[in-house]
């Protein structure tokens, strides 16, 4: 269900702040009661590429919804789980956007320059919030040195 969601609502038909946020609220609360869950409590280590704090960077800076409630969502939908880390590569959004080759794939991405600043915005604050729990690496840097830094940072963790 989640995936079907996601699709969905990276597509190009525009939806109210509100309703996308409650399928991403949705779509999330699957994920963790169908596998996240199931897997740390089978002592599976887990690795997501987007979880909450996109929720919150997206939707709550990015869309100007009431934080509060985006926090209070996300933690319904999670049963407060929250992860040991998350790594943030950190990229100016001109220069992420530039990276893109051929037409925007998803109304996220065709959103005006503000929007995507609000966003970076967002996950910065996060990070400044929890500096314990984020890594934030410069996206700038070779792909090498970036797998390393992030590699230093997870290896204890496992």
């Amino acid at each position: 269900m989640g995936e079907i969601l996601r699709r969905w609502l990276k597509g190009r038909r525009p939806l109210s702040a509100v309703a996308e946020l409650s399928l991403f609220i949705a779509a999330r609360a699957q994920l963790v009661h169908e596998v996240v869950g199931p897997a740390l409590e089978a002592g599976v280590t887990v690795v997501a590429d987007r979880y909450a704090a996109s929720t919150v960077a997206y939707q709550g800076y990015g869309r100007e919804m009431d934080l509060a409630l985006v926090y209070g969502l996300n933690s319904a939908a999670t049963g407060g789980l929250i992860p040991d880390l998350t790594v943030l590569l950190d990229l100016a959004p001109e220069k992420a956007l530039g990276r893109k080759s051929g037409e925007l794939s998803d109304a996220f991405e065709a959103a005006p320059s503000d929007f995507h600043a609000r966003v970076r915005k967002g996950y910065l604050a996060q990070a400044a919030d929890d500096p314990e729990r984020w890594l934030v690496l410069e996206a700038t840097q070779p792909q090498r040195v970036l797998s390393q830094q992030v590699w230093t940072k997870v290896q204890p963790l496992l």
